[in-house]
């Protein structure tokens, strides 16, 4: 797990999902497709800083590190791809995901959408899968989300693999601060 801030100076966590479909269906990941990603959208109702967000483990190599491949979008200004590498020992056992830190975190207005890309691949594995978050259109009923219906999720034209959208993925949350 990538270290953010803790304490009362933490960021704030924003649920998606309210189940991982586990074992029954993961998504996969080829490691020749460039430039395809799973990929969601969140839209703030009020002025945020963007500080990371967590993708679900790569369940098919559990004892490996796997290379979480992202980007960003602000609006319509889009980040490099970034890699990352994360292993074994940084997943959070129980939520079963890896944290990716934004820093400094970026300030986001309200209205402005934030939609992040992801891909995965494991060392020089051909393919990989990581577990799937279902219930996203359910997000304003997670009991954990301090504020509820602080973001719109919605669906995108960046999501150019097609396995992720406002009910499933594998982005399970969003970490913000107020601005």
């Amino acid at each position: 797990m990538l270290m953010l801030p803790g304490g009362d100076d933490g960021p704030k966590i924003f649920k998606r999902f309210t189940t991982i479909d586990d074992p029954c269906r993961q998504l996969s990941y080829i490691s020749d497709e460039e430039g395809v990603y799973d990929a969601i959208m969140f839209v703030p109702k009020k002025a945020i800083k963007f500080a990371g967000f967590s993708v679900y483990r790569v369940e098919s190599h559990l004892d490996q590190t796997f290379t979480l491949m992202y980007k960003y979008k602000i609006g319509s200004e889009t980040s490099p791809e970034i890699e990352v590498d994360i292993a074994p020992g940084e997943v959070d056992e129980v939520e079963r995901c890896g944290d990716v830190n934004i820093d400094p975190a970026i300030s986001v207005a309200a209205g402005i959408p934030i939609t992040i890309m992801v891909s995965f691949k494991v060392g020089e594995e051909f393919f990989c899968s990581t577990l799937l978050g279902y219930g996203g259109e359910n997000y304003l009923s997670i009991p954990e989300n301090e504020e509820r219906d602080l973001f719109e999720i919605r669906d995108t034209p960046d999501c150019t693999k097609g396995e992720t959208d406002t009910r499933f993925g594998n982005i399970p949350r969003l970490f913000y601060f107020n601005a």
